[in-house]
């Protein structure tokens, strides 16, 4: 019942070790193919999607593969891959000189996510994504601020994962 999914994790598995990037894109859209055949594959999908983005060169198309990222996510109810798709998206954006979408990517979709979720993780890549948006902007003061509240949200983070860890150890 489940061979179009181990074919796909064959043929992703595959794609990680090729050295061109265009026959590794080759071998993720045949996995996205084998996953189509089995229902509730959705969020590999995704993943598989936004990989096939990362390696494309070509901001337009990397573009399109983190949409189809995105359109799987929102209808499979899979935000962490939204959140995913979106900072993608907002470098691609940015590579093509369009900052006003890369900023309604990271501010308007990607972080009312991570908030949502409580993901200080993600909001904290996102902040560092934002800075990244101001300074193309010009905006150095603002990207400098987005810098220190990503390194005050992932500096609480670790301290309270520390915390953890020394109550595990002590128990």
């Amino acid at each position: 019942h489940s061979l179009p999914s181990q074919v796909a994790s064959a043929l992703g598995n595959l794609a990680a070790f090729e050295k061109n990037a265009k026959n590794a894109i080759l071998l993720q859209k045949s996995a996205i193919t084998q996953l189509k055949k089995q229902p509730g594959t959705e969020e590999t999908m995704a993943q598989t999607f936004i990989d096939i983005g990362l390696l494309e060169t070509n901001p337009d198309s990397a573009i399109f593969y983190y949409k189809s990222a995105l359109m799987l996510a929102s209808a499979g109810n899979l935000p962490l891959i939204e959140i995913a798709a979106y900072n993608n998206l907002t470098y691609d954006y940015l590579d093509k000189g369009d900052t006003r979408k890369a900023d309604e990517c990271i501010m308007d979709r990607a972080m009312p996510l991570a908030k949502k979720l409580k993901r200080d993780d993600w909001l904290s890549t996102l902040y560092d994504t934002h800075a990244d948006v101001l300074a193309k902007k010009g905006d150095f003061a603002g990207a400098f601020k987005a810098v220190r509240k990503s390194n005050e949200i992932r500096s609480a983070m670790e301290f309270s994962k520390n915390e953890q860890q020394i109550r595990l150890l002590s128990a």
